[in-house]
């Protein structure tokens, strides 16, 4: 009895490795399936395939990258940023999608001057994006097994010289596991909840208030950035980089 219930747990168990296993390869082949689409210059097909990937959870940033070079083909400005912007969030430093942002970006009709951020917070905020959580995290684990080695060889080595090189460099990787930990978790929260958005509409005038009878501020068109502040009701509140703020309907945005 006892034999029949391991066996029937062991087949259970390898029946849903191997449905993992296949539902890894189906996603493959229609992976591979939408790049042949791409190369044989069927964009719309190669867009409803990566989304269908996207969709069933196969999140990667090569497939967003994918996705934005195939909307970029069929000139749609907002969709491809859009996805660019995705790609650059789960690979910071991707130099190929950051390369083709900035392409897209010359199609774009507005043109948005930043204002300049004090050198303190630029270098903060790239230095956080260099990495994202995961990798951050990766690196806060090696250097606490790093500290622990560094420990044990002051605990345990035998001469002076050692056991003083051990101790010193067993508290610099502790604390640079401390702050590979607090990296891990500022970033993981920017990735959590990313307060930017695209313009999704060709056009839509940015209100004064959350009203359709508010003045009208600007206008704003497919493919910019804003930054999504805060949602009363029907409207949201964005920022730009210029500093500008107002109140537009949220269908018209797309959160990276």
């Amino acid at each position: 009895m006892r034999k029949n219930i391991f066996h029937i747990g062991l087949g259970f168990i390898f029946f849903l490795m191997g449905g993992n296993l296949l539902f890894s390869q189906n996603w493959e082949e229609v992976v591979e399936q939408a790049n042949a689409a791409y190369q044989a210059e069927n964009f719309e097909q190669a867009v409803s395939l990566y989304d269908s990937v996207l969709n069933g959870g196969q999140e990667s940033a090569n497939l967003y990258y994918n996705l934005a070079n195939s909307w970029f083909k069929l000139g749609k400005i907002g969709p491809s940023i859009l996805n660019y912007e995705r790609a650059l969030e789960l690979k910071p430093g991707f130099e190929d999608a950051q390369v083709n942002l900035e392409l897209v970006k010359t199609r774009a009709v507005d043109r948005i001057v930043a204002v300049p951020e004090f050198l303190v917070f630029r270098l903060w905020k790239g230095f956080r994006d260099s990495l994202n959580s995961s990798q951050w995290g990766l690196a806060a684990i090696l250097c606490f097994w790093l500290a622990l080695a560094g420990g044990a060889l002051f605990l345990f080595g035998q001469k002076a010289v050692l056991k003083r090189s051990a101790f010193i460099s067993a508290i610099a990787f502790l604390l640079l596991a401390c702050m590979g930990c607090f990296m891990a978790a500022s970033r993981y929260a920017l990735e959590l909840n990313n307060p930017y958005a695209i313009v999704m509409k060709n056009a839509v005038y940015v209100k004064s208030a959350p009203s359709e009878n508010s003045n009208d501020l600007f206008i704003l068109h497919e493919g910019t950035k804003v930054a999504w502040e805060d949602q009363l009701g029907e409207w949201v509140e964005i920022r730009l980089a210029d500093g500008k703020k107002g109140w537009i309907k949220p269908e018209v945005l797309e959160r990276i």
